[in-house]
């Protein structure tokens, strides 16, 4: 059996490995390459794929899923859907990712990235009478 791994903590930034901070990195690169809106692009597998090494590099317990959620996510299901009734935003992992993002600037990597999301759609416009009225 292989001894644990006992991190210094000289290698932290703000609490998180380096590891922790490159799989973050990799996490945000990969937003910008998505591709889809259902999440089923080669770019969204791969971010699963670096939010399941992060959720481990964290240490945390499998509970605590997401492991990061963007600030202001909207909800992922459908509207009226029953998962969208009860949906909530996951305020630790949102937290988790401010920590991470903070941490990141901090190491001089100052590329932003921005979360593509779906255009609002166009406001309907009300009918009115050509005469003034509603």
């Amino acid at each position: 059996m292989a001894p644990p791994r006992i991190r210094e903590p000289s290698q932290r930034d703000g609490g998180f490995s380096d590891l922790a901070l490159a799989t973050f990195k990799e996490m945000l690169q990969l937003e910008c390459e998505c591709e889809c809106d259902d999440g089923e692009c080669e770019a969204c597998r791969e971010w699963w794929e670096k939010h399941r090494v992060l959720l481990h590099e964290l240490e945390l317990p499998p509970w605590s899923y997401p492991a990061v959620e963007r600030p202001g996510s909207p909800c992922p299901y459908p509207e009226g859907s029953a998962q969208a009734r009860i949906w909530e935003p996951d305020h630790e992992a949102q937290a988790r990712w401010a920590r991470l993002e903070a941490a990141v600037r901090r190491t001089g990597w100052s590329e932003r990235v921005r979360l593509k999301r779906r255009p609002d759609p166009e406001p309907e416009m009300a009918d009115i009478d050509e005469e003034g009225g509603g």
